[in-house]
């Protein structure tokens, strides 16, 4: 077993460090201000979230780039995109933590501007997604220098082990977002920050408590946050769309 899958197994998560060359940051950066400024070709199939307080018209921002929240579903729409999710190194480590047979799950970039980045509540990725066993890992990988200021990870470390329930929980007083309520003991504890170089990754298990606080800083955090799951788990609602195989084959009546 390698180190990375004991201290996985063991705490819920793992920093890998350089997971993105400095091209291969580059050219995520670069095609998401692409996308967000509709110059990537199909840039409009692509999902775009723009922070509640720019939504809300409390405040605004000098360039519609640093209004965006996150993008969602640039997969297959993007080329470029498309080719930062199914590297050889993350096709090592996602074979390393589940298995020889691996589809994509999501596929999002976390962009937290600058002074306006919101807050993610306290949450479980696997509540989110209808797949059972949780059987999933997500990669956070930083394009830019993560830390306590500009609103890095928070983890708890060894939270992994079971669901904890989940409903919509007021954030800062003025929005709602799917979490677990603010007076869970588990909160009690402190978490701890995940700071990282770009290109740095955090591997997190589909079940590990995380969040992250707002950007208070004048500098930029954008991230790609992409998930994976064993082949071999079950999509537990109709309609089952198309996953994208990254390493493996698929399997009947499988994701």
């Amino acid at each position: 077993m390698t180190e990375r899958r004991k201290q996985f197994e063991r705490g819920g998560y793992y920093v890998e460090r350089g997971l993105y060359s400095a091209l291969e940051v580059e050219d995520a950066k670069r095609e998401i201000s692409a996308v967000i400024c509709g110059e990537s070709p199909n840039a409009e199939r692509i999902g775009v979230q723009i922070e509640y307080a720019v939504r809300q018209g409390d405040t605004s921002v000098e360039s519609k780039e640093l209004s965006v929240r996150k993008l969602m579903g640039y997969v297959p729409h993007s080329d470029t995109l498309t080719r930062l999710v199914e590297t050889e190194r993350i096709k090592e480590v996602t074979r390393d933590l589940l298995g020889d047979d691996v589809k994509m799950l999501q596929d999002m970039a976390l962009l937290k501007p600058p002074f306006i980045g919101s807050r993610k509540t306290w949450h479980q990725d696997c509540a989110y997604f209808p797949i059972e066993p949780t059987n999933v890992v997500g990669l956070w990988i930083a394009l830019d220098p993560a830390t306590r200021e500009n609103g890095c990870m928070l983890v708890y470390p060894g939270s992994h082990h079971e669901l904890i329930h989940h409903e919509n929980v007021e954030v800062d007083g003025f929005f709602k977002d799917f979490g677990i309520l603010l007076d869970h003991p588990i909160l009690k504890d402190d978490p701890v920050p995940v700071e990282l170089e770009s290109g740095d990754a955090l591997l997190f298990h589909g079940l590990t408590l995380h969040g992250t606080e707002p950007n208070v800083s004048p500098l930029r955090r954008r991230a790609m946050q992409l998930h994976y799951m064993d082949a071999k788990c079950v999509y537990t609602r109709p309609n089952k769309p198309e996953f994208r195989q990254i390493i493996g084959r698929s399997y009947l009546e499988c994701v």
